[in-house]
């Protein structure tokens, strides 16, 4: 198993599977839909009591912020605005390639996170983490199982298929997939 955010070549043999949160996909691969995720923007309760809870997408420029790396959209979080996309650029206190990692540094207090909600809902379940500008989001993006097209699936492929499907629906249960 590898962690990271980058693209993998399934054709080159060295993986069965890629997991991709993604809104479009390679062509040539198989993609199982296991479930959609909002992009959230988090922070903790202290962070919002010491430097304020932002209410627009532009008030994001007096924040510390924690970026998300080695996504589609680079350096920007994204926004809805009245139903047109907007990209925002802030200034970043801290940047991580991995989710997890970026919420706990929101739980400390450190800053303010975009992060998919499946990355953030233990945070939030637990009152590390309170969603801040939800006004804001963008359409929900789709978590994929992805393999190359084989007529026979090897059986541990099958079986981590439905594995992952089990645990998207027992995550996040009012998903239908």
């Amino acid at each position: 198993m590898t962690l990271h955010n980058n693209r993998v070549d399934l054709s080159k043999g060295s993986f069965d599977l890629s997991l991709l949160v993604t809104v479009s996909l390679d062509l040539g691969v198989v993609a199982r839909k296991l479930a959609e995720t909002r992009l959230c923007t988090y922070a903790s309760p202290e962070y919002i009591n010491k430097y304020g809870k932002p209410e627009h997408i532009d008030q994001l420029s007096s924040h510390q912020c924690l970026l998300y790396i080695d996504t589609p959209h680079h350096d920007y979080w994204l926004f809805n605005d009245h139903g047109q996309e907007v990209k925002i650029k802030p200034n970043w206190h801290f940047c991580s390639n991995n989710g997890r990692a970026l919420c706990q540094a929101a739980a400390l207090g450190m800053g303010i996170t975009q992060v998919p909600e499946i990355s953030a809902i233990n945070y939030v379940q637990q009152g590390k983490l309170i969603e801040v500008l939800p006004d804001f989001q963008i359409p929900p993006i789709t978590i994929y199982a992805t393999y190359l097209q084989r007529r026979f699936l090897p059986a541990k492929l099958t079986t981590f298929v439905d594995f992952l499907v089990g645990y998207f629906a027992e995550l996040m249960p009012s998903e239908k997939f």
